[in-house]
């Protein structure tokens, strides 16, 4: 996913919307759930977050976005604005 803050986790929705991605690959992402809901609501884009906790949890199918969390400090998550550089990024 990249910076939370930067373009990464909008160039990954995009990529969880294009069949293309699931013809070739088994998609996982992992990062930060808030992130990708933001990216996600910014994009327009009709996706369904699956945070998964392991691997066997996801589904692989196009619209989802299995998503591994990786763990936050949720103070600091919230902290983080699109497009602004932060140390919480």
């Amino acid at each position: 996913m990249g910076d939370p803050a930067g373009i990464g986790p909008e160039i990954a929705a995009s990529a969880f919307a294009n069949k293309t991605l699931t013809d070739i690959c088994k998609p996982l992402l992992i990062g930060n759930s808030f992130a990708m809901k933001e990216a996600i609501r910014i994009s327009s884009l009709k996706l369904e977050l699956n945070r998964i906790a392991e691997v066997s949890q996801a589904r692989f199918e196009l619209g989802i976005v299995d998503m591994l969390e990786i763990d936050a400090n949720r103070d600091e998550v919230n902290q983080i604005r699109f497009g602004k550089i932060s140390p919480q990024a």
